[in-house]
């Protein structure tokens, strides 16, 4: 028996689903694409033509403009006559049929002969079912998700009837607004023993890990599934294959049809052979019901990806230096070719440059460029991947229309003006997952430093954290004068590790203007005086120069001192008749003084 599929006691049943009730099941997606003609497809490796499915259908979700929406979506190759909810008749819109509402029948009649088929979302009998659940392909919950039955591991938006109640756990972001009145979208990132979150008055259906594939990863970003090596993957070993009926692999891009074997026939790896590209593996039961679907990628001749030198997947957040963020390099490794997606010159102007590594790539440093887009592979079996940099920026907010650019380097900020802010925030930008952020001066020890929960940016691709600055006013780091610069701090914990950083220079406190005193010795005349005065005005030295005119006169030398800090600093005499100070040195003396400590000569 193959290695990838092993079914305990897989069950030879019927695969008609003429006997199904439709409001007990998910709709069956069925593979191909859509607007494709199913009956001119044939299944590779096969030389009879594929066996025609009844029509099948799915719910799915989605976002617009005007908020989460609810459709049916109609498998490729099957035209509607007509699909009503109620007696409301429902058009389409890019080959989805939008719900006017989440408790009505949806009623498909089809052209060609095929009986009507009808679906219902939820039952009005059951408060516990005022909830529909959608898994998504990835984690940013962007594109399309499909109903399900359960939760089991990955992404989903859940769409609960305030009748549900609040909600029990700690969202990574906030709910947001759906088509239908009193019904909110709600995000669930759900790991192992992940249960505990839900609805104060309807748990949510949990269920243990199902199919799965298994292989070498690698955990790019992208939404059209895992991507696997060289190696094909395999369908990992679960407890349900006895329900299994059929397993089907085709191309996504094109919805072509490889193979459709039961359990223990065929290996994913014999129906793909040498081939890469973009496929799906679908699951179905005897009732021809989809149990499981999932795309994937595979990149024949890909070893491994390397960020900074470091496995993807393993990589670190990328914390910028004091001068800012350097160069990111990326290298894929492997007997394929590489290049930037959006250049088939293999460098994406702007974005990166070529290296001396093959298939290296240098990604240059702008908060622009973290989202990288791939093309692995040439011809038609090439694989499209995109790698998000974990690379971190942030920019300083006076007020909502005045939002600073993103940076790399700590905000300059002046103590007093640190300490009246109150409209003011900094925004942190993570291209990863982070839950919470601690803030504070650099004693992370003490537990007096606040901690500011972080949430998905708008597009879903990011991880921000939002932070007022009016909240570290009083901090006693800030209370007095700085004779240095001192920083804010930002920590986070990755993994076993801390990260921290600067985000915020607050720069020195001025010095104390220095006190100029003229001292008078004996015999000095006032020309003398006059000549000394002018002298004093000559080098800008206005504050001495004034206090001289107070003195008397047959006074023998006329001195200056400066006292900074309550020290004296320097002591210069002046010789009256030469009209200059008395040795030069002590004019460049004082020059360099005033130019150390006020910038200015």
């Amino acid at each position: 028996m193959p290695s990838d599929t092993s079914p305990k006691n897989p069950k030879s049943q019927p695969e008609s689903g003429e006997n199904r009730d439709p409001r007990e099941s998910d709709p069956v997606d069925a593979p191909g694409k859509r607007g494709e003609d199913k009956s001119k497809q044939t299944v590779e490796n096969d030389n009879r033509p594929a066996k025609l499915q009844p029509p099948q259908c799915r719910f799915v979700c989605y976002e617009d403009n005007r908020g989460w929406a609810v459709a049916v979506a109609i498998e490729a190759g099957q035209d509607a006559q007509s699909v009503k909810q109620g007696n409301n008749e429902l058009h389409a819109k890019d080959c989805r049929y939008i719900l006017d509402e989440l408790g009505a029948k949806v009623t498909v009649e089809f052209k060609g002969g095929h009986p009507p088929q009808s679906f219902q979302l939820l039952k009005e009998d059951k408060k516990e079912d005022q909830f529909v659940m959608f898994k998504m392909r990835k984690d940013d919950w962007n594109g399309e998700g499909r109903k399900v039955k359960t939760l089991s591991s990955g992404e989903y938006v859940v769409f609960a009837h305030k009748s549900c109640g609040k909600r029990i756990g700690a969202p990574s972001n906030e709910p947001e607004q759906c088509r239908y009145d009193d019904f909110t979208a709600h995000f669930f990132s759900v790991s192992e023993n992940n249960e505990k979150d839900g609805f104060k008055n309807c748990p949510l259906p949990f269920s243990v890990k199902r199919f799965s594939l298994k292989g070498q990863r690698f955990p790019d970003d992208s939404d059209l599934g895992e991507l696997f090596g060289d190696d094909a993957p395999q369908l990992d070993d679960a407890e349900e294959w006895w329900e299994v009926s059929s397993i089907m692999v085709g191309r996504e891009n094109g919805g072509k049809v490889l193979a459709k074997f039961r359990p223990g026939e065929k290996t994913i790896a014999e129906v793909l052979d040498e081939c890469s590209g973009w496929f799906f593996v679908r699951i179905y039961d005897a009732n021809v019901d989809l149990l499981h679907s999932f795309p994937f990628r595979r990149a024949k001749g890909l070893k491994n990806i390397f960020v900074n030198n470091q496995p993807l997947g393993e990589v670190p957040p990328i914390v910028p230096t004091k001068n800012g963020h350097t160069e990111t390099s990326i290298q894929f490794e492997g007997d394929l070719s590489a290049r930037p997606a959006d250049d088939s010159n293999g460098i994406s102007n702007g974005i990166c440059k070529v290296t001396e590594k093959e298939n290296c790539f240098a990604v240059l440093p702008h908060p622009d460029n973290d989202g990288t887009k791939w093309v692995l592979g040439s011809g038609a079996d090439c694989v499209e991947a995109e790698i998000l940099l974990p690379r971190i920026w942030w920019k300083f907010i006076e007020e909502k229309e005045k939002e600073g650019d993103w940076q790399d380097t700590p905000i300059k900020m002046k103590r007093q003006a640190f300490r009246r802010a109150e409209n003011e925030k900094i925004r942190i930008r993570f291209s990863f997952r982070i839950p919470e952020i601690v803030v504070g001066f650099g004693d992370f020890h003490s537990s007096n430093n606040p901690t500011f929960r972080t949430k998905l940016s708008k597009d879903r691709k990011t991880c921000e954290a939002e932070l007022r600055l009016v909240y570290f006013a009083d901090y006693s780091a800030i209370e007095k004068p700085l004779p240095k610069a001192i920083y804010l701090h930002v920590k986070l914990k990755v993994k076993d590790s801390d990260v921290v950083f600067s985000i915020v220079r607050i720069l020195p406190d001025p010095p104390p203007p220095p006190i100029i005193e003229p001292e008078i010795g004996k015999g000095f005349s006032r020309l003398e005086l006059e000549r000394a005065k002018e002298e004093l005005y000559q080098e800008g030295l206005i504050a001495a120069a004034k206090a001289a005119e107070e003195f008397e006169t047959n006074k023998p030398v006329l001195y200056m001192r400066i006292l900074f800090d309550d020290k004296i600093k320097i002591k210069i005499p002046f010789d009256p008749l030469r009209k200059f100070m008395q040795d030069k040195k002590n004019v460049e003396k004082l020059k360099a003084f005033f130019k150390k400590h006020f910038g200015k000569e």
